[in-house]
């Protein structure tokens, strides 16, 4: 989503991002990782993630937080992030 106070590649990257590290570095590139922004529909991030992955063909895929892990399910996610599920809200300081 191009969010400043996040880093990460952009999807137009991708491509050449992919292709510098299976064929320059030798590595074994298993999947995408995305978090969305916050207060958005995030299906709309997860098919597009989960679209990109199929035509590297990438197994895994990191996406969906405990505000909208079933969306990302429904889109083949294998990796959650479901702290706030798990252990309740923290404490702000």
């Amino acid at each position: 989503a191009n969010e400043k106070q996040k880093s990460g590649l952009s999807l137009s990257n991708l491509n050449d991002f992919y292709n510098y590290c299976v064929n320059d570095l030798s590595l074994d590139v298993i999947g995408l990782m995305s978090i969305p922004p916050v207060d958005t529909n995030s299906d709309k991030y997860f098919q597009l993630l989960k679209k990109n992955s199929e035509i590297f063909n990438l197994k895994e895929l990191s996406m969906g937080m405990s505000s909208d892990y079933e969306m990302a399910v429904v889109n083949n996610s294998t990796f959650l992030r479901i702290g706030t599920l798990i252990m309740g809200k923290r404490n702000t300081i």
